[in-house]
């Protein structure tokens, strides 16, 4: 099986490379700078802002696995950088994906195209994004569909692992620091998926006759409240994290006083996936969320007894 990975030196890309490179794939990493990847060989991809031509990338490919993706942009440039990266970047490389002939485009979307204010999302759900980067993955998707590939759409909740970076990596540090939390009075349901979980998912519905042309949720299987995640990471990192309750109407009004609205909303919010569609297939997870917390907290201490100073991360 030959394939191409964007997104080939993230955290996601990485991983998935890795985990292909086991399996025994020849990989292709398409990257926007010369940089080390786990791959056979390196396509680069000088700029997804400027119209990137695919064509030497995809030459001779059987599966694309397309992670690359702008998550976070400053303001001023967020709409422009969103549409360009995420949506005509996509839509161009499947296009040229298409044209190739490959057998399969998998893309890897986000439930961020689901409405904010619903707690649980299936696949059928329309899309109704919560945010700008939540509408570019939803006009990704719609392009993927539209190009003639064949393809297979991933929506992943929360990803975490070795790795890992933004929110979740301030929430390790946070509750290995013993940092004092006011979550302990929040009340509900999240999916979370472990990166390796992730990676598994892609690979098994690349191959998978019935995943043609379909969209799937994916998840550890086991949705946690946030006193009990932070319990569990505690649990992992050896700590025993310092959690209390604060009214959750009053913790919305510092956050809104504050500009962490939305990173608030992340944290207490509800975000449970139905993940039937992928389990009828016959897929199941191969990491327990346990054994994925038990890793990542593995890779946390490790970063912190060797890597550089946290405040570089």
């Amino acid at each position: 099986m030959r394939v191409l990975v964007t997104g080939a030196t993230g955290f996601i890309g990485r991983a998935l490379c890795t985990e292909l490179k086991r399996i025994g794939a020849f990989v292709r990493a398409a990257v926007r700078q010369p940089a080390e990847a786990v791959a056979d060989e390196t396509q680069l991809i000088r700029d997804f802002e400027d119209a990137p031509d695919w064509t030497k990338a995809v030459a001779g490919i059987d599966i694309v696995f397309h992670v690359a993706a702008l998550a976070h942009a400053p303001l001023k440039e967020a709409s422009r950088r969103l549409q360009t990266i995420n949506v005509d970047a996509t839509d161009s490389l499947a296009r040229a994906a298409s044209a190739a002939q490959v057998e399969r485009l998998v893309f890897l979307s986000s439930v961020s195209v689901y409405e904010a204010s619903r707690t649980s999302f299936r696949e059928s759900d329309p899309p109704a994004p919560r945010d700008a980067y939540g509408a570019s993955k939803a006009a990704a998707e719609d392009r993927v569909r539209k190009s003639g590939v064949r393809y297979t759409i991933v929506r992943a909740p929360l990803v975490y692992g070795p790795g890992v970076r933004a929110n979740f990596l301030k929430l390790l540090r946070a509750v290995d620091c013993r940092i004092p939390l006011p979550l302990g009075g929040v009340s509900n349901s999240r999916s979370l998926v472990h990166v390796a979980n992730l990676c598994d998912a892609m690979i098994f519905l690349s191959r998978h006759p019935q995943a043609m042309n379909r969209i799937f949720l994916v998840a550890d299987g086991e949705d946690v409240s946030t006193p009990e995640l932070i319990r569990r990471i505690g649990a992992a990192l050896g700590k025993v994290p310092r959690i209390f309750p604060f009214p959750v109407p009053a913790l919305r009004i510092v956050a809104l006083m504050t500009g962490r609205s939305k990173t608030l909303e992340k944290l207490i919010g509800d975000a449970s996936v139905d993940m039937s569609a992928l389990r009828d297939l016959g897929w199941k997870p191969p990491f327990s969320m346990q054994q994925g917390l038990q890793s990542t907290a593995a890779w946390y201490r490790d970063r912190a007894s060797h890597g550089p100073p946290f405040s570089s991360w």
